[in-house]
């Protein structure tokens, strides 16, 4: 277990900013970040039992990924539910249509810094963390459902998209019910994936990936704080940008970047949390991190 020490009656006035470079962080804890309209105006809350519209990015770096994610009709609206046992709000996706996103699209952008730009942010595929926390309704999912994805040109060959994501495998699958987080290339066939050793169960679990380890050409995920796989060989120093069309980012399910168009990879659950940090955290930094989503969700505390 990553470091609890006795920080965690401080992590109330602790907030994930506090650690440098963090680009994303889409909180559906947050009740005050949710709006009911999906055109970006903002103007009505959302609420308990009803739909979530637009969610926005709690960064407050200048390269964050978009300022909002959107629905991209009323129907595809994931819904905003309280979790009495958790005491947090939660997205509820139906693993049917709903998703949430950002992008551009034949020069439009929706949910990006300004209305031209999706995102100034170059990530290295050396150089990041992130964090998803989510409970999916099926520990057995029939075929294989995205939680989060993102994607943009690669800085190897222009007009290549290169895609982060994170989902819950198929139960059919040779890596069944197992959490994994793939790059995946347009055209390559060096694509990277890890994947959780225990499959997910229907519980809240918080995933962590770390890329790369120390300065070494490593990945690591950790499971509910614990450290679950050590991937040994990971990518080389290619990095994405955001400025080709069809740059995306998306939560509830898949994108096919080359044509700007969802997939049918639905999520079915609820999603709480998702961070995306720039840099690759530093031991003490998940340590913080970690000690602010153990006294958030309640996983690993004994007494």
């Amino acid at each position: 277990m990553l470091g609890i020490g006795n920080a965690l009656v401080k992590q109330a006035h602790w907030s994930p900013n506090f650690i440098s470079s963090l680009i994303g962080w889409w909180d559906f804890t947050d009740i005050g970040v949710m709006h009911q309209e999906i055109d970006g105006s903002f103007a009505t809350p959302a609420t308990n039992n009803g739909p979530i519209g637009t969610i926005k990015n709690k960064s407050t770096h200048t390269d964050r990924l978009g300022a909002y994610l959107y629905a991209e009709s009323d129907d595809g609206r994931p819904n905003l539910k309280y979790h009495p046992s958790q005491g947090h709000f939660t997205a509820q996706f139906d693993g049917g249509d709903e998703y949430l996103l950002a992008e551009e699209d034949g020069g439009t952008v929706t949910g990006g810094t300004t209305g031209s730009v999706l995102s100034t942010a170059t990530i290295d595929l050396q150089n990041y963390t992130a964090v998803v926390v989510c409970q999916p309704t099926s520990a057995t999912p029939a075929a294989d459902e995205t939680i989060f994805i993102l994607g943009g040109d690669s800085s190897d060959t222009s007009g290549e998209f290169v895609s982060l994501e994170f989902k819950h495998e198929t139960s059919s699958g040779a890596d069944d019910n197992d959490f994994q987080h793939k790059v995946a290339h347009q055209s390559s066939t060096t694509d990277m994936s890890i994947n959780s050793t225990a499959n997910i169960a229907t519980d809240v679990n918080v995933f962590m990936v770390r890329a790369t380890e120390s300065g070494s050409n490593q990945c690591k995920l950790y499971l509910n704080g614990t450290l679950d796989v050590t991937q040994t060989t990971w990518e080389s120093s290619e990095a994405i940008t955001f400025t080709e069309d069809h740059s995306a980012f998306c939560i509830g399910t898949g994108y096919r970047f080359t044509h700007g168009l969802v997939l049918n990879t639905y999520f079915a659950g609820n999603v709480y949390e998702v961070l995306f940090y720039n840099k690759t955290l530093t031991d003490a930094e998940v340590t913080d991190l970690n000690n602010y989503l153990v006294s958030k969700y309640h996983y690993g505390i004994t007494t």
